[in-house]
């Protein structure tokens, strides 16, 4: 259990204290019996001071199915091509020593009141303040008579207003306010040194609002916060029965600040809220900013109708917002991850372009890794055999970059002879054209059962190009680049946010495998490189590159890098010399539908 300090409440530090009395026959004169307990040498109250979440009666397994049942998101559709998955989790946020310390200075100074209770019973109070953890008692009536037997005892912080047996908490109050309960405390004759123990917690919840995106950045993002309904602004706490009441009511309305933005944004001030808030009664809803390059003003979400927040509980009302992705199926149909048909349906590749209905398949034909500063290369499938390597094999072949962005032809240099200088379809060619032959080779997995799903094929840089625009959102074309200036900063195809791999989401997303390159060592430096069938000269092709670099301090750099000059054998590409560990090749197929 994490707590911030012990106050110790001993009778012995003060003149007089709480005074326990046991049963008699015999009355003294001054109303007490003659088997009284001396409080001031035999009772100590202590105080402790819990944390948010702390852990309590709840045994870790249980603690743990519950926080996955809250944590579990709900789909929320946003709209044309984005949805959301809210939830309301558990917040893991640990505050540092130097904050622990501050909190408990602020926590422990004031006033606390302790009510003993036998039953529903009130049988005395006591009140004090603590300041530099020393409690001193200030009401006028020192004493609690008690008789020997089970009593529970309520303590309470300034910041609840007590007014006889009714203690009323305000919502400006919630963020310090704290009750400590002791349930079940014997009281016995014997003169022995008998504890009461408090454990002061909070009485309100707290949440914080986090933002979420697929490796895209959120851009200048505001909402507001508000419930759906009145809810509690202020409560009655019954101390006898540790039961709270509503005793007032109004409308939330905040305005969270998120600071900074990238494709995590939270909210950098707590909302509090009364015990038994469910999430159900609050609505987000985002009034500017960009997610995916779309606005997102005026689409809104309500927080899953999950289990009531709790007392001492500190919550992440969390929105993540996901890129709808178009995936064809195995049908030859094409949907979303929203569509209640999705579940009964089998992806095999995301929609690239709907008007030329062609798709980008959700894994590898081949790939091998060429350079490897950890562990054993790959034979990497090669664009061409070596005796053609330095011989032009299509007849489209340029060095005109605008040529080959426009060139679609993909499937025809795949399955047809009418652009191959040799009369050859080098689909059918394994040995003297693998990487074309690998291609068409492709098995996704799974039976395609749709008459419209055509032949897979290796596409050219105008339909890379294309991925890269519509899936990757790139708002310019994928630029040729014959030079490189920086090791620590790649050149990304546009401003910022460019060179970004939202994509890589919707591929997990269909149990599928990313395009980007991912270094896992630190100090390690991968890209990774498609192989496509965009012949720049009689030596090489273009391919845009993914680069990855993980420095010692575990900073992480990914990005889409611009088009690049990639040699036809693959021994290296023209600047091989930057990326210095694992070069990896892949085949990803395109088909049209």
């Amino acid at each position: 259990m994490k707590t911030f300090k012990t106050t110790i409440i001993s009778a012995a530090c003060v003149t007089s204290a709480l005074l326990l009395a046991a049963c008699s026959n015999d009355d003294m004169p001054n109303g007490k019996t003659t088997t009284q307990i001396n409080a001031a040498e035999n009772i100590e109250f202590s105080l402790s001071f819990s944390d948010y979440n702390a852990e309590d009666t709840v045994n870790h397994a249980t603690r743990a199915a519950m926080d996955a049942e809250l944590a579990k998101p709900r789909i929320v559709p946003m709209g044309d091509m984005m949805y959301a998955e809210v939830s309301l989790q558990r917040d893991t946020t640990k505050a540092t020593p130097k904050e622990k310390a501050a909190a408990t200075r602020a926590l422990t100074d004031g006033t606390y009141t302790i009510y003993a209770y036998q039953g529903t019973t009130l049988k005395g109070t006591l009140t004090g303040i603590v300041s530099s953890n020393v409690f001193t008692p200030t009401s006028s009536n020192q004493e609690i008579g008690l008789e020997p037997g089970t009593y529970t005892f309520v303590c309470c912080n300034d910041k609840v207003n007590v007014s006889g047996e009714t203690w009323t908490i305000d919502r400006a109050n919630l963020e310090n306010a704290r009750i400590g309960i002791a349930a079940g405390q014997v009281i016995t004759a014997t003169p022995r040194k008998q504890k009461v123990a408090f454990e002061m917690k909070y009485v309100g919840s707290r949440a914080k609002i986090q933002l979420v995106a697929d490796g895209f950045p959120l851009q200048n993002i505001t909402s507001t916060f508000t419930s759906t309904s009145n809810i509690a602004a202020s409560v009655n706490f019954n101390p006898a029965t540790q039961t709270y009441t509503n005793a007032s009511t109004e409308a939330l309305a905040v305005t969270p600040d998120y600071g900074s933005y990238d494709s995590q944004v939270k909210n950098s001030q707590y909302v509090y809220f009364f015990p038994g808030t469910a999430g159900s009664q609050l609505k987000l809803t985002l009034t500017g900013g960009t997610a995916y390059r779309m606005p997102v003003a005026g689409r809104t979400v309500l927080f899953p109708a999950l289990a009531l927040m709790a007392a001492n509980g500190s919550y992440t009302l969390q929105m993540a917002l996901h890129y709808n992705y178009i995936y064809l199926y195995s049908d030859g149909t094409t949907g979303q991850y929203t569509d209640a048909a999705h579940s009964g349906k089998t992806p095999i590749g995301i929609v690239v372009s709907r008007s030329k209905r062609l798709a980008v398949a959700l894994k590898n034909a081949a790939e091998g890794v060429l350079r490897q500063q950890f562990g054993s290369p790959v034979a990497a499938t090669l664009w061409s055999a070596s005796a053609l390597q330095n011989t032009q094999s299509l007849t489209t072949m340029s060095s005109n970059i605008a040529a080959h962005i426009a060139d679609f032809k993909g499937e025809d240099y795949t399955w047809t002879s009418t652009y191959s200088t040799d009369g050859k379809v080098k689909g059918n060619e394994a040995a003297d054209y693998p990487a074309f032959y690998a291609a068409p080779h492709y098995d996704p997995g799974v039976p395609v059962t749709g008459s419209n799903v055509g032949k897979w094929f290796l596409p050219t840089l105008g339909e890379w190009n294309l991925l890269s625009r519509n899936l990757n959102l790139e708002i310019v074309d994928l630029p040729l680049i014959t030079t490189y200036t920086s090791f620590t900063n790649p050149p990304r195809p546009g401003a910022y946010p460019s060179g970004l791999c939202p994509v890589d989401y919707g591929f997990r997303r269909a149990s599928g495998n990313v395009i980007s390159a991912f270094a896992s060592t630190s100090g390690q430096t991968d890209v990774q490189i498609p192989l496509l069938s965009s012949e720049y000269d009689a030596s090489n092709y273009i391919a845009p590159i993914a680069y990855s670099r993980r420095d010692y301090s575990f900073y992480y750099i990914q990005a889409m890098l611009p088009a690049h000059l990639i040699n036809k054998r693959n021994s290296e590409n023209a600047y091989a010399s930057y990326y210095n560990d694992a070069t990896t090749y892949i085949v990803r197929p395109f088909v049209h539908y």
